[in-house]
């Protein structure tokens, strides 16, 4: 297929009202395709059309574009998909259609379809017209085309999603029978396209639909979704691409414009085009093997982890520096810490590894222990592992609960909405699926035990699975379950035991296995372990270090610097110290800056804590200096 150009682009709203704007637009967007053809030798271009095409689904709107499109379809192959845009609303009985939607998506049938689609006629008149294909195959709501253009076959699949909308939609509102999506004969090069992304589905039927999309397809083709600022790609797997396109013209958003694909093998470029007035400027490029690289699977039941949650979820808590230059995330060295069950009379009783409390090792449960061992970054492996066994997870911080009166349903909706992408709280818990809940530093919440215990009551009815992390200095922590507790006594607490020789070993193998010489040769990774995790027991052996990750990441990193012997005989604040000056050096701050900067830093210090404050406005902070 690499004589294929495939443009794609939605959302061309055009209106009597608009109709010279899209005109001026589309001009561009030929001229524009045109040198490109030519600068990527391509002899044939493929439009794909995901929707919106007119404003209302009137048909002197379409009318309007038919030399615009007799233009593309002379120069170009043309396959279109309808949008919400698409219906003429004022054709139908809003009762009527209102009782046929109500029909359950399983018990629908085609006269249903029929009569809550008849609006689109206008719309399916435009399309016979100027497809470039005929359907081999097709369902009233799905069709399949079959494209032989060059030495390889393929084919395009179209859904119209659209057949339910409404004037005014909001997500979750779409909903599509799953037996009417012809499915093709495997993913490799196929293509499928819908104007609705899978957000806007009903949550229990988007998820159905994105399974059929990964196995069936390489790449979906969606129409812009109305509240996001900008092209958005994406990947369900490793074999399914989730392209949601720009708008030609929508004034929703900041960006308009178009994008083009092409596919290399088992690989595909995709480059977006903006328009910026008169014209359209080439944008950001991406190859799906890079957005697979960037980010995995994000998704559970249709619930897509929100980006920033996700980076929030990678951190370390510590800038680390490693010798390979890349920033060290989560994933990349996070080892599960063995625990200890509390409720256990014997003192030596048998440790087991943490990862194992998520797999049916009791439904509410306590971790316990000090600042150093890695509590939240327990919890955030947890959240992790939850999303990928396709669960749904929810996690709160104690430091910003604060008080144990706060409005419990606020609370959850906060979380849901700044941990996942335009989900309600309402969606979230109706969805059938197994939930957990993970607090952290239940600690820092204020209140006294009953106040504590109603807080929870609410959260132990509407949650399977509760997981609390808690300071081993709190005068819950340990202590038998009874009467002057906050949790009953369904709750399992479990101590964070440090380090032994064999997580050290894992640990100190997981950070070296990122050097370049040791990806390369496994004899160097084996020195580079016995070198590495020698240095660091005899530390810990001497000076009594507490073996926690927060420390031997901070040894592990010292050692490739070669500063292992200044941290030797030093005390907990010296790690804390190296760690800052090595950021600092990484940031190319030069040696004779660093007492200022270092001054600068005690001063804040001394004002966050004479404030009793742990964060604060850049104004203030500019205030401050």
């Amino acid at each position: 297929m690499d004589n294929i150009l495939f443009v794609n682009f939605s959302d061309i709203h055009l209106s009597l009202k608009n109709k010279a704007n899209i005109e001026k637009k589309i001009a561009a967007l030929i001229e524009v395709i045109e040198i490109q053809k030519i600068l990527k030798r391509k002899e044939y271009v493929i439009i794909l059309i995901s929707g919106d095409i007119a404003f209302s689904g009137q048909v002197e709107e379409y009318a309007a574009l038919s030399e615009l499109f007799r233009i593309m379809k002379e120069k170009y192959f043309l396959i279109m998909c309808p949008g919400n845009h698409d219906h003429n609303f004022s054709n139908y009985s809003e009762v009527a259609r209102k009782a046929m939607l109500d029909i359950s998506i399983d018990k629908i049938d085609d006269a249903a379809i029929a009569f809550a689609s008849s609006g689109m006629e206008s719309y399916k008149i435009f399309e016979k017209e100027f497809s470039s294909f005929e359907p081999v195959e097709e369902t009233d709501l799905s069709k399949r085309y079959e494209i032989d253009l060059s030495s390889e076959k393929f084919s395009i699949v179209t859904l119209n999603t659209a057949w339910c909308s409404k004037l005014h939609e909001r997500g979750g509102d779409i909903s599509f029978p799953e037996h009417k999506i012809i499915k093709s004969s495997g993913p490799l090069n196929n293509i499928i396209m819908f104007h609705h992304p899978l957000s806007w589905f009903e949550p229990n039927n988007g998820k159905a639909i994105r399974n059929i999309i990964r196995t069936n397809y390489s790449i979906a083709l969606t129409g812009h979704e109305h509240i996001s600022d900008s092209f958005k790609i994406d990947t369900e797997s490793s074999t399914t691409l989730m392209i949601e396109s720009l708008p030609i013209d929508d004034h929703h958003v900041s960006e308009n414009g178009f994008m083009t694909f092409e596919i290399e093998g088992s690989d595909i470029l995709v480059s977006t085009y903006t328009w910026n007035g008169t014209t359209y400027d080439e944008g950001q490029v991406f190859l799906k093997s890079d957005v697979i690289e960037l980010k995995k699977s994000l998704v559970s039941n249709n619930f897509e982890v929100n980006r920033k949650f996700h980076d929030f979820l990678q951190e370390l808590g510590a800038e680390y520096i490693h010798p390979s230059s890349k920033k060290l995330m989560l994933d990349d060295v996070f080892v599960y810490p063995n625990v200890r069950d509390l409720s256990d009379d014997k003192e030596q009783t048998r440790k087991m590894s943490s990862n194992k409390l998520l797999n049916n090792n009791g439904n509410r449960i306590i971790l316990i222990g000090d600042e150093f061992c890695g509590k939240s970054t327990i919890l955030k492996k947890f959240y992790l592992d939850t999303i990928k066994k396709e669960k749904l997870v929810l996690y709160l911080d104690g430091n910003i609960i604060k008080k144990s009166n706060k409005n419990t349903t606020k609370l959850l909706n906060d979380a849901i909405t700044s941990q996942y992408m335009n989900r309600t709280l309402a969606e979230f818990m109706t969805y059938k699926a197994e939930k957990t809940l993970l607090i952290d530093d239940f600690h820092d919440i204020k209140g006294d035990v009953n106040s504590l215990r109603d807080f929870l009551s609410p959260l132990e009815k509407t949650f399977d699975r509760i997981i609390i992390t808690l300071s081993d200095s709190c005068k819950f922590a340990g202590t038998d379950i009874i009467e002057s507790s906050p949790f009953s006594s369904d709750y399992k607490q479990y101590q964070i035991l440090k380090f032994g020789f064999r997580l050290r070993y894992e640990l100190a193998n997981r950070w070296n296995m990122l050097k370049e010489t040791c990806i390369e040769e496994r004899a160097a990774l084996i020195h580079e372990n016995d070198s590495s995790t020698k240095m660091i027991n005899t530390i810990i052996g001497k000076n009594y270090i507490p073996s926690t990750p927060f420390f031997l990441l901070t040894m592990l990193q010292s050692i490739d610097n070669e500063q292992s012997s200044d941290l030797k005989t030093s005390s907990y604040g010296y790690y804390y110290q190296f760690l800052i000056t090595s950021s600092l050096g990484s940031a190319s701050v030069r040696k004779e800056q660093l007492d200022e900067i270092f001054n600068y830093i005690t001063e804040l210090a001394y004002y966050f804590y004479k404030n009793k404050t742990e964060e604060d406005s850049k104004d203030n902070l500019w205030k401050f200096r």
